[in-house]
C-alpha cells in the first residue's frame, strides 16, 4: 500500500469522506451516460451531482469554472481522442482526479499506460458495478487529497529544516556582529560629545551613522529572538488581559497615525497558559504592523472568543501534525486592520524570514517569522489573508481547554448573529487611556 493510499486510510478514520460530489462527465454515447446517472444515482454514502458534456471543448470550459471533484471521461469524443483527451483535461485541471472510461474493444494498454501517467483510475464500459464506480469516483478524489496533503506535510518538513538552519547560521552571525556594533555605537557616541555645537555638519553625520548602526543592531535583535532556543515560560494568564497591555504599549504609535481600536472580546474566555512576555511580543509585532499599513489612520479591529474546534477550521492535521482535536476548545484571535492589504502574491511568504512589506530601512523582515514560532511553541496557529473589504485579517488560534461549554452548543453562525448585536466598544487614543 503506497503512502497516498494509507494517507485516503487515515482520512477515512477522521469522516473526511464527501458526502457531496461533483462529477463532469465527458461522454458522447447517450446510453453510456445514461448509465453511469443510474448507477451514482444509487449511491447511499455520496450524493453524486452528475454534469454531462458530450465533447472535450465544453469539458474544458466547464472545468475552468472550478467546482468539479472528478473527471469521468471517455477517451474518445467528436472533437479529441486517445491520449490527446486525458492531456488536454489534465493540463487544465492539475489537481482534480480524472477516471478514464474505456470501451470493450479499446487497447486497455493504453489506458494504463494513462494511468501511469497521471490518471486516477480506468472503467472499462459494461464491466463495472454501480458499487464499483461510486468506490472508484469516491477513491479518486481522497487520494488526490492524501497526495496534497503528503506533498504540504514535505514542504514542511524542507520549510522547517530551512528555518533551523537559517536560525544556526543566524545565532552565529548575530553573536559575531553584535559586540562590534555595540563599539561602534559606544564610539559614536564619544565623538557625538566632542564635535562643536557650531559643527551642523559633523553633527548631523555622527546621527545618521548613529541610526544606521541602531538599524543594524535591531537586525541582529530579530536574528537572535528568531533563533533563540525553543524555551517558554508558562504561567496561568488572561488573554484578553495580555491583549490590553499590549494595546497600552502601542499607544504613542495609535495617537500619532490616528488609528481607531475596535475591541470585541469575548467574556468566556477561560484562563489558559501562556508565556505571557512572549505573547505581549506577538500582539505588538502584529498591532505595530496593522498601524504601520495605516499611514493616515485608519481602524484596528480586535476580536477573541472561545468556540469548539470544526474539521473546517483549516487547522486538523493528521497524527503527529495534528494541531487541534474535533470538539477541542480553541480561543480565537483576530486581528483586522482597514490597510491596502498585502499583494497575492507574497501571501504565502509573509512568514518567512526578511521578507517585508515595509520600506527600506524601516523593517527587518523578521517579526511575523517569530511571531509564527512564537505562537506555534504555544501549540497554535496563525494564518494571514487579505480582507474582502480592504486590509489585512490575522487569525490565531490557541488550545483553549478540552470539551464543549455547557449552554454553547449553537452552531457558529448562531454565535457569530450574536455577535453582531453585542457590543462595540470603539475609543480613539484621545478618547481614553488604554
Amino acid at each position: 500500500m503506497d503512502q497516498a493510499h494509507e494517507a485516503a486510510v487515515r482520512a477515512g478514520a477522521h469522516d473526511e469522506r464527501p458526502h457531496h460530489m461533483t462529477v463532469l462527465l465527458v461522454e458522447d454515447s447517450a446510453s453510456d451516460a445514461m448509465t453511469v446517472h443510474r448507477f451514482l444515482s444509487e449511491a447511499r454514502d455520496v450524493q453524486f451531482d452528475v454534469q454531462l458534456v458530450d465533447r472535450l471543448k465544453p469539458a474544458m470550459e466547464r472545468l475552468a469554472e472550478g467546482g468539479i471533484d472528478v473527471v469521468l471521461t471517455d477517451l474518445m469524443l467528436p472533437d479529441s481522442s486517445g491520449v490527446d483527451t486525458f492531456l488536454a483535461l489534465r493540463g487544465r485541471a492539475m489537481d482534480t482526479p480524472i477516471v478514464v472510461l474505456t470501451g470493450v474493444c479499446d487497447d486497455d494498454a493504453e489506458a494504463v499506460s494513462l494511468v501511469q501517467r497521471g490518471a486516477s483510475d480506468y472503467l472499462v464500459k459494461g464491466q463495472f458495478s454501480a458499487a464499483m464506480l461510486a468506490r472508484v469516483l469516491r477513491y479518486a478524489v481522497e487520494r488526490k487529497r492524501a497526495e496534497a496533503q503528503l506533498r504540504q506535510a514535505h514542504q514542511r518538513l524542507i520549510q522547517a529544516a530551512k528555518f533551523e538552519s537559517i536560525g544556526r547560521l543566524a545565532a552565529g552571525v548575530a553573536h559575531e556582529v553584535k559586540n562590534p556594533l555595540a563599539m561602534l555605537m559606544i564610539g559614536i557616541e564619544m565623538l557625538a560629545d566632542r564635535v562643536d555645537a557650531a559643527d551642523r555638519q559633523t553633527a548631523a553625520l555622527l546621527q545618521d551613522m548613529m541610526q544606521a548602526v541602531k538599524r543594524a543592531d535591531a537586525v541582529i535583535k530579530g536574528l537572535l529572538d528568531f533563533s533563540a532556543p525553543e524555551r517558554l515560560e508558562m504561567a496561568v494568564a488572561d488573554l484578553n488581559v495580555v491583549i490590553e497591555q499590549s494595546l497600552r504599549l502601542v499607544k504613542h504609535e495609535l495617537d500619532r497615525q490616528h488609528v481607531v481600536v475596535v475591541r470585541r472580546l469575548g467574556e468566556a474566555l477561560p484562563p489558559m497558559s501562556l508565556d505571557r512576555m512572549k505573547m505581549e511580543q506577538v500582539f505588538v509585532n502584529l498591532f505595530m504592523n496593522a498601524i504601520q499599513a495605516m499611514p493616515g489612520g485608519g481602524a484596528l479591529m480586535i476580536r477573541t472568543s472561545v468556540t469548539p474546534f470544526a474539521s473546517d477550521s483549516g487547522c486538523q492535521g493528521r497524527r503527529r501534525t495534528d494541531v487541534f482535536r474535533l470538539g477541542e476548545l480553541v480561543a480565537v484571535v483576530e486581528v483586522e486592520d482597514t490597510g491596502q492589504g498585502i499583494p497575492p502574491e507574497r501571501l504565502s511568504k509573509v512568514f518567512d524570514p526578511f521578507v517585508t512589506m515595509k520600506p527600506a530601512g524601516q523593517g527587518t523582515g523578521l517579526g511575523l517569522a517569530v511571531t509564527k514560532k512564537i505562537v506555534e511553541l504555544h501549540g497554535g496557529t496563525i494564518d494571514i489573508a487579505n480582507r474582502a473589504e480592504g486590509g489585512v485579517r490575522v487569525t490565531m488560534r490557541l488550545a483553549a481547554g478540552g470539551g464543549v461549554p455547557r449552554g454553547q452548543e449553537a452552531d457558529s453562525a448562531d454565535r457569530r448573529r450574536a455577535d453582531l448585536h453585542a457590543h462595540v466598544e470603539v475609543i480613539s487614543g484621545q478618547d481614553r487611556p488604554l
